[in-house]
């Protein structure tokens, strides 16, 4: 399990605990206004720092230290973990409120304003969201039946899902993204983690795979590639984040999730 499902999940999967989604943890707190109003705010030239910050984090031994001061800085304001679809439904379960929102990350990166891939959870944030002189976007309200039509398009689409929080660990968001559309992807693929993986691992089933190639070109994570002379697949659990994409893509499904085992909580 990861660190947050220790921390704030008591050994369990810590986004399936409604109490992470409960108003009451941020209500009133100056520190969530200033975290939403960072969410909101727009960096000039966002590609550009993007790059040069990039750069930095491959540089041998500053890289280290802010790849390290990243992970630490983000953990109690803004952090993630990748979700398997299933959960994905299960989180929309516990929201009392979805609204699809233009999505910010695309919005810095590609400079296209009108890509709806967030689904803010819950109505506090909204309200707050709305209240602020920076939010331009108008929410639209969708059904959990409607959330979940979509974000199954999504999947189809090959878009990694990920949960987000915001003043740890009251969680605000889900979102559909790849690599290159999506700020906190692009931070971990270079080794600043902002996003843990997620709490499922997936393997190929030798006997069912037919060596067609497709779960390797729909993993951003470098996490599958052919074992035999005849292709066959293999998923390497270090470097698979868990986002299951490769398993709806498969035709034969060749492809299983494995769920991460619950590790106790110590008493002493």
């Amino acid at each position: 399990m990861c660190e947050f499902c220790m921390k704030h999940g008591a050994g369990k999967k810590w986004y399936l605990q409604a109490q992470n989604y409960s108003a009451d943890r941020v209500r009133g707190s100056q520190r969530f206004r200033d975290g939403m109003r960072w969410l909101l705010e727009e960096t000039p030239n966002q590609a550009a720092v993007l790059k040069r910050r990039m750069r930095l984090l491959d540089l041998p031994i500053v890289g280290w230290a802010a790849k390290r001061f990243i992970t630490s800085w983000m953990k109690p304001v803004h952090f993630g973990q990748v979700l398997a679809l299933d959960d994905v439904v299960k989180v929309f379960g516990l929201a009392d409120e979805i609204n699809l929102f233009p999505c910010m990350c695309r919005r810095q990166l590609t400079g296209k304003r009108d890509e709806r891939y967030c689904f803010g959870l819950g109505s506090y944030p909204r309200e707050v969201m709305e209240d602020l002189p920076e939010f331009v976007a108008d929410a639209q309200r969708l059904t959990v039946a409607e959330a979940t039509e979509l974000v199954r398009e999504f999947e189809r689409r090959g878009l990694v899902h990920t949960i987000w929080t915001l003043e740890t660990p009251f969680i605000v968001a889900v979102c559909s993204c790849r690599p290159g559309e999506c700020l906190g992807l692009e931070y971990t693929l270079a080794g600043a983690r902002v996003v843990f993986k997620g709490e499922s691992t997936f393997r190929v089933d030798p006997a069912r795979c037919i060596a067609c190639g497709v779960c390797e070109k729909r993993c951003y994570f470098q996490a599958i590639a052919p074992v035999s002379k005849c292709g066959t697949h293999r998923i390497s659990t270090a470097n698979c984040n868990g986002c299951g994409l490769c398993a709806s893509a498969c035709p034969a499904g060749a492809i299983s999730a494995q769920t991460k085992p619950c590790l106790p909580i110590p008493t002493a």
